[in-house]
């Protein structure tokens, strides 16, 4: 019986959803790491830093399950659809998933819990691995799919040449 994810989707959406995606992810990283700038200290407000980063992180998320780790739901677009020899189960460690979940989606205990994450590394994953799916394509979905070989290609590059972003959601918001 043939599931949703036995068919291909239509090229064009998934060139669409995959553009926004590594774009989005490619202007949270970036505006990070030049808002972060070289001191000890951003020169964004709090809020902005806050939402570039927890930003960042969920489309790190949604790439590493497109990539395919995580459970598949009928309307997720998935790479192996499109590239059927492809078997990887995404880049993310199952350690560091669970961390943005919990950050991200969840209001739990372990919150209280903020490790660094080390943006250049995540990027830089997340880059590479789509890169290596892109390679694995027919050369037809190849030419649908390029425009999104860009932004994946800005990442990887800018994650080699940075070494020392670590940051923490553990900002405390509060009112006196």
């Amino acid at each position: 019986m043939e599931t949703p994810h036995d068919r291909v989707p239509d090229r064009e959406l998934v060139r669409r959803e995959l553009t926004y995606e590594l774009g989005v992810l490619d202007y949270c990283y970036s505006a990070l790491l030049d808002g972060w700038g070289l001191g000890a200290e951003s020169n964004l407000p709090l809020g902005t830093l806050t939402a570039l980063l927890e930003s960042f992180l969920v489309h790190v998320r949604v790439l590493d399950e497109f990539l395919g780790a995580g459970a598949t739901r009928s309307d997720d677009l998935r790479a192996k659809q499109l590239a059927a020899a492809w078997d990887r189960p995404g880049f993310l460690e199952p350690e560091i998933r669970t961390a943005i979940n919990k950050q991200l989606t969840h209001l739990t205990d372990p919150r209280a819990d903020r490790p660094l994450w080390d943006v250049n590394r995540l990027a830089g994953e997340a880059g590479r691995c789509f890169l290596a799916w892109f390679d694995t394509l027919d050369d037809e979905t190849a030419d649908i799919l390029r425009p999104t070989v860009e932004s994946a290609t800005r990442i990887v590059d800018r994650s080699s040449q940075e070494s020392w972003h670590r940051l923490n959601l553990g900002f405390r918001w509060e009112t006196n």
